[in-house]
């Protein structure tokens, strides 16, 4: 690691290696011995709410006694040049949704044996100061190269709502997103049929989830619970916890002691929908109709006839008839504006639909998600040529294998929500170069505003950032980088205000100023090469003046 980093209370910081809303994570040593941590520095309007600084300084502090080779060890915590901060350990290695993305749905065993030691570790902080997470998400489960499972984010609960319950339920999620490899699923909404999307997979682990899911009467009373179903999956047998036994007497009459009865909540509903008496129903409904066929022909009778009272007259005469109409007000016109939408999620939603963005798509492939607080991340991994019909080709041919996009001398645009704080992720190589070309490969250029247009990419020797006002090109950063043909590139491109910082796996850090960005749209381009792309995502914050403004 390198030794210029800035200083930052008893750590020094280095490049930002992950970014959210609650504060951005700092790749670090500890001045004091050398020791390789990631530092959380809290943002600044976290940190301002009183109750939600209360309780991470409480769940730090407890995080810091809490040892488990399943959690991501909370080295230290405190507060450093008036910001507040939590330090824990480095781990090498990527995430579950990484391996999501880049592979598909996990073996059965696997995915449930990840899941295993994350409930293994939230058992540990549990019953030693009764710790939550709060934001369990294949995100935050790290997978490190010696095979071993760390969950991260322990001490970082947005609500004091959070509970073991909803971490269970959390769990479940994430276990469904592992074997279906689809985003994760609303809170309320039923289990989809496992057996239909997965055939290969055991008849158990479907009624694991569905207990994890369920609301705390009928949910798991403790980890350890749901930790004996967890390797009675992974053993292939009945999973204990699922089914319970109903005794009516003594045991030494076969009569009195009931069959073994499932009483999980999809057992629950199947009883229900067999107990449902049709015929008596069917009668109750046939009686409504006649009733209301008897009040429909009295009614036209008394109208026919004459005897229904005429209204009274009115006591005013109605004003005149204007000769040209009033202009409707807004709110006759139904048009709310976004500030009147306390919900921030529905916010992000009615937000979303206004960029033009609206349409949710299933799969990760092209995916438009909003986050609790009304964030908008849009992510794209290709997977078959049907998906590209939401971008707009041109200049050359592309086309698709093993699961990425290849481009020859072309540009993919589109459309995105490209406003207020924004993160690109993509991920990628380049597989063929012209050597008489420029070798502008696995570039990203995005159009914000009027009259200016930023570019970043790679050159022969460089990587590049580089702003084009009026058609001038102007270059804010570079750094040596040399890109080969076959060598995968990953970059984060995080623009925070008139900030952009960009940083590329294994290479370099470039920082560029720009101006206040606005909605526009992005471009992949691949000039004088071939680039196969694998991975898109964009994180978007709506800036707080784009909320007054009213829905079309």
């Amino acid at each position: 690691m390198s030794d210029t980093g800035t200083p930052f209370g008893p750590f020094e910081l280095f490049e930002v290696v992950a970014d959210s809303p609650l504060g951005v994570v700092h790749r670090a040593q500890r001045s004091a011995d050398g020791r390789a941590v990631e530092v959380f520095r809290l943002d600044s309007r976290f940190a301002s709410d009183t109750c939600y600084l209360k309780r991470f300084q409480h769940q730090a502090q407890a995080a810091v006694r809490v040892l488990h080779p399943n959690l991501v060890t909370v080295v230290s915590s405190g507060k450093a040049g008036g910001q507040y901060y939590l330090a824990t350990e480095a781990t090498d290695g990527g995430t579950v949704g990484a391996l999501l993305r880049s592979m598909g749905s996990l073996p059965e065993l696997k995915a449930v044996q990840i899941i295993r030691d994350c409930a293994c570790g939230l058992r540990a902080a549990w019953d030693a100061a009764q710790l939550t997470h709060g934001d369990i998400g294949v995100e935050k489960i790290r997978l490190l190269p010696n095979g071993a499972v760390k969950l991260a984010g322990l001490a970082l609960a947005r609500s004091d709502e959070s509970s073991r319950v909803g971490d269970t339920q959390a769990l479940g999620n994430a276990l469904y997103q592992m074997l279906v490899n689809e985003p994760r699923l609303q809170p309320h909404a039923s289990l989809p049929d496992l057996s239909g999307k997965r055939p290969d997979i055991g008849p158990f682990v479907g009624e694991v989830i569905e207990k994890m899911r369920t609301k705390a009467a009928w949910n798991y009373a403790s980890y350890s619970h749901l930790i004996e179903d967890l390797d009675a999956v992974l053993s292939q047998r009945q999973p204990p916890h699922t089914e319970v036994k109903l005794s009516l007497g003594a045991a030494s009459a076969p009569s009195a002691v009931a069959d073994a009865e499932p009483t999980t909540p999809a057992h629950m509903r199947l009883r229900r929908r067999a107990a449902f008496n049709w015929n008596s129903r069917l009668v109750w409904l046939a009686g409504l109709l006649i009733f209301a066929a008897i009040v429909w022909q009295t009614w036209r009778y008394f109208d026919r006839t004459g005897l229904l009272p005429l209204p009274p007259a009115p006591s005013t005469p109605p004003p005149p008839i204007a000769l040209v109409p009033a202009e409707p007000s807004p709110a006759a016109l139904g048009l709310p504006t976004f500030e009147n939408i306390t919900d921030a999620a529905e916010r992000g939603r009615a937000m979303a639909k206004h960029l033009g963005v609206g349409r949710l798509q299933a799969g990760y492939g092209g995916m438009l998600g909003v986050l609790d607080d009304g964030q908008m991340r849009w992510s794209y991994a290709f997977r078959s040529s049907k998906e590209l019909s939401d971008f707009h080709l041109s200049d050359g041919q592309h086309r698709l294998q093993d699961g990425t996009l290849q481009l020859s001398r072309a540009q993919m645009a589109f459309k995105c929500p490209l406003v207020g704080d924004m993160t690109l992720a993509v991920e990628g190589q380049m597989t063929d170069a012209d050597p008489n070309g420029p070798l502008l490969a696995l570039a990203v250029a995005w159009h914000q505003g009027v009259g200016s247009e930023r570019t970043f990419g790679f050159t022969r020797t460089a990587a590049e950032l580089c702003e084009i006002v009026a058609g001038k090109r102007v270059v804010l950063a570079s750094a040596p980088f040399e890109l080969r043909p076959g060598t995968p590139v990953r970059y984060l491109l995080t623009q925070r205000g008139k900030a952009c910082v960009v940083k590329i796996r294994d290479g370099p850090l470039l920082m560029g100023t720009f101006t206040q960005p606005s909605e526009g749209t992005l471009r992949l381009i691949s000039d004088g090469c071939t680039s196969a792309y694998s991975l898109l995502e964009i994180t978007s914050t709506v800036p707080a003046d784009r909320l007054s403004q009213p829905a079309p």
